[in-house]
């Protein structure tokens, strides 16, 4: 037997079901996390729009300390340290949340942007160990974040570690532009070390590739190489071949003393 509802009371019902669902609605609104959005995330987007920088990361670390933070975790992470006006304190702030990312992929941003932030800083042994970490977390390897470890291992005295590094890119990269890199990592150390014998192996191995596919920055790396070993003609040699073959490179005006060189690897090679 089917019960039958009153006719005359639809309207009674559909009503206090509506009040039902509002009531509901508001209740749900007031929980964070229960519907897309959250509050603390919500209100960090509101004062950073307003220019209110200390208040937005206070909140965006409470939405991050929550535990809701997910897929955006890195994001939100990145937000609230680029609203830090003090790069060490935005670097800290960074480090501050190392256990707690919760995939390698947000590891790997999250480290990239401290080696980036430490280089400005000046920091080369510490941007190394940063882009050495983003590089563990990466996958496939970026190998471009390994060159940057390379480089500015050279860069702050450890010609050794840029070595090993140069010297496991070439065993395992492909790409031009990062072979190229890494063979002028190479030489760049060699010259370093006063190496001649190795260094000129290397060229020797290599002189098909670099037929192909060298620049003026690999002849700049070779000019130095050359010049740090003593053997004048070579230098000298390669030097008036950029200045006629690249007149307008950078490496040209470095040999002419029109620029002079930044204290740092990026610059050139990059």
């Amino acid at each position: 037997m089917r019960l039958q509802f009153p006719t005359k009371y639809w309207g009674l019902v559909n009503v206090k079901i509506y009040h039902v669902l509002i009531f509901s609605t508001v209740i749900l609104l007031g929980l964070p996390g229960v519907l897309p959005g959250n509050p603390n995330k919500d209100q960090g987007d509101r004062l950073a729009r307003s220019g209110r920088h200390a208040e937005a990361i206070s909140y965006y670390r409470r939405y991050l300390d929550s535990g809701q933070a997910t897929g955006d975790f890195a994001d939100i992470l990145l937000k609230a340290s680029m609203l830090e006006p003090d790069l060490e304190k935005s670097v800290n702030l960074l480090l501050l949340y190392d256990k707690k990312m919760p995939n390698t992929q947000q590891r790997k941003e999250i480290f990239t942007r401290i080696g980036l932030l430490q280089e400005y800083l000046g920091n080369d042994a510490a941007a190394a160990s940063a882009y050495q970490i983003a590089f563990e977390n990466s996958y496939p390897p970026d190998y471009q974040l390994y060159l940057r470890v390379g480089f500015l291992s050279l860069e702050s005295g450890d010609a050794d570690k840029a070595l090993a590094v140069s010297s496991v890119l070439l065993n395992n990269v492909k790409t031009t532009e990062v072979k190229v890199s890494a063979i002028i990592l190479a030489l760049l150390s060699f010259a370093t070390v006063q190496e001649l014998e190795n260094g000129l192996a290397l060229i020797q191995k290599e002189q098909t590739f670099l037929n192909r596919a060298a620049g003026s920055s690999y002849y700049y790396a070779l000019f130095r190489f050359y010049h740090a070993n003593n053997r004048t003609r070579d230098a000298q040699r390669v030097k008036e071949s950029i200045l006629v073959d690249y007149p307008e490179s950078v490496e040209a005006m470095l040999l002419r003393g029109k620029v002079r060189r930044w204290p740092s690897p990026l610059n050139v090679f990059f």
